[in-house]
């Protein structure tokens, strides 16, 4: 099997150091970066971190059973 080519671009940036997609992705969060062009102060929280983030949860599928609206008496 061949492990794949490339690097992850954001945690790349963040880290200043090339990291290859065949690594799992690091956590970045709570790391300051700065922008480039603007000089801007960044701090990446957790919920940006990809390595933090967790899969959403899947939809329940509705009841079989349908609620009647009219109730007879």
């Amino acid at each position: 099997m061949i492990a794949p080519a490339g690097r992850w671009l954001g945690a790349s940036v963040v880290l200043g150091r090339p990291v290859p997609v065949a690594a799992p992705y690091p956590h970045i969060c709570r790391m300051t970066v700065t922008g480039l062009m603007t000089g801007v102060v960044y701090v990446v929280e957790r919920r940006q971190c990809a390595a933090c983030a967790r899969p959403l949860p899947l939809p329940t599928p509705p009841t079989s059973d349908p609620i009647d609206p009219i109730e007879e008496t």
